[in-house]
């Protein structure tokens, strides 16, 4: 029933696919589960699946300018950090059905940025998921997966008390800790006078 779905996120999700020229071609021709199909249109989108105040939603990656929540050491503890440090290929050969091509298997070669054909000499053969079929979806999908790879290197991990957590998955939280040396020094107030 549309009262226990989140029309006005997925409308939202709809207009910024027609925006950015995303889409879901496929023919459904073998077993899988609604579960996991859901998860493959909304994946070509950029989202996932969420539930949200009880309802079908899902969660984009999107601009958020203000943080909802700030973790610190005073409302979290078991601080854990981790740092990736992965050898970023040159390009991406990317498989994909090609629509422009009469829906015959096409490949597009997608450079990370300072390379070109010229000079790239480390590639990586990807598949571009099920339901994508236009060139431009598959570039601007993979050219964010390398900005990603290259710029998220860092998992941050601390434990909470369900009264200090005020936020959901997909919402943007501060984080001031003193182990990384993010946010500066911190505080609390003991007097006023």
């Amino acid at each position: 029933d549309d009262d226990r779905m989140d029309l006005p996120t997925l409308q939202a999700f709809h207009d910024e696919c027609e925006l950015q020229g995303y889409g879901f071609n496929a023919v459904i021709d073998f077993r899988t589960t609604v579960r996991q199909l859901r998860q493959d249109v909304l994946s070509t989108g950029r989202a996932t699946f969420a539930m949200r105040d009880m309802k079908y939603s899902l969660i984009m990656e999107q601009l958020q300018p203000t943080p909802v929540d700030i973790i610190t050491p005073r409302n979290s503890w078991g601080f854990k950090w981790t740092k990736r440090f992965v050898e970023i290929p040159h390009a991406f050969k990317v498989r994909f059905v090609d629509e422009a091509n009469n829906w015959e298997q096409g490949e597009r070669t997608v450079y990370a940025d300072g390379y070109t054909q010229s000079n790239a000499s480390i590639f990586e053969e990807v598949d571009a998921g099920l339901g994508v079929t236009s060139n431009r979806q598959v570039y601007r999908l993979k050219r964010r997966e390398m900005k990603e790879a290259t710029l998220r290197t860092q998992d941050y991990q601390v434990q909470m008390d369900v009264e200090n957590i005020t936020f959901t998955r997909g919402d943007r939280v501060q984080l001031v800790h003193d182990v990384i040396l993010a946010g500066g020094d911190q505080g609390r107030i003991t007097a006023m006078t």
